[in-house]
């Protein structure tokens, strides 16, 4: 290490100072940070993207069964279900009774 971050010797001007090796440090951790910090956000991308695909999923899922479970209300699907329990569609209309209240 004495050869790199040596002192300057009478001869030996090519080595680097001691005086420059803070800055250097002080570089390295800032490269590692950017680094990090750069790594973290594409994981954040891509957790992003697999979690809207996820909504988009389950989206599609809540539609269908959405419209199956409509269907599944309709009057001439109810008719089929219950043909074979023996119960039959009402032709006529139902009648409306009226009583009149006597007078006294």
């Amino acid at each position: 290490m004495d050869k790199v971050f040596g002192e300057k010797l009478p001869g030996k001007e090519e080595r680097l100072p001691v005086k420059y090796f803070y800055y250097f440090g002080w570089v390295v951790i800032l490269l590692v940070a950017y680094e990090r910090i750069g790594f973290q956000s594409e994981q954040y991308v891509r957790n992003s993207i697999k979690l809207k695909k996820e909504v988009d999923d389950l989206r599609a899922e809540y539609t269908s069964i959405h419209a199956e479970y409509m269907k599944s209300g309709l009057q001439s699907v109810i008719i089929e279900k219950v043909k074979p329990d023996g119960l039959e569609e009402n032709l006529t209309p139902p009648k409306k009774i009226i009583i009149k209240e006597e007078e006294e």
